[in-house]
């Protein structure tokens, strides 16, 4: 027996019927044909994806360039400068090796769907389902809360050295 599962919104409940605004459930096989089409409520289906879009790529490309350039507000006299040049080479290596990894295998296409699809879709993992715009607001947190701070790091910094 084939199983699928999908997401299902009912779309004719109002906002304030449910503690969330809407009703989701996961739903395993066909519906019940004891409904008619005029009982049961309309449901729209929501695509799940499991790759992630190429914005989300492009953002965590920026989020790494942006702690890159953060850190180097600490350059300064000796040997900081030189290992400034070996953490940038770091986050170099980190962004260069999932790019690539990610073209392997493809072929050659262009990804054609809208980004407001994806983050409006589920995004599926190994081991559970969520939307896809949470799913990319928790790829990108760690790496943009990191270049903030280091930004926020490097400033303190150059202000206590500007002021002694």
């Amino acid at each position: 027996m084939n199983r699928m599962a999908f997401v299902l919104e009912d779309t004719t409940s109002s906002p304030s019927s449910d503690r969330f605004g809407r009703l989701s459930t996961f739903i395993e096989g066909a519906m019940s044909e004891q409904q008619s089409p005029r009982t049961r409520p309309a449901y729209r289906i929501r695509p799940a994806y499991d790759e992630l879009h190429p914005a989300v790529y492009l953002a965590l490309i920026g989020a790494a360039a942006w702690f890159a350039i953060a850190i180097w507000g600490f350059a300064g006299d000796g040997y900081a400068d030189w290992l400034l040049v070996v953490v940038s080479g770091f986050v170099l290596i980190a962004c260069a090796i999932p790019a690539i990894l990610s073209r392997v295998g493809r072929d050659g296409r262009g990804n054609s769907q809208k980004f407001r699809d994806w983050e409006s879709g589920d995004f599926a993992t190994w081991t559970d389902r969520g939307r896809g715009r949470n799913a990319a607001i928790e790829i990108l947190l760690p790496l943009g809360a990191a270049a903030v701070g280091m930004t926020a790091f490097a400033i303190v910094f150059v202000v206590v050295e500007r002021a002694t």
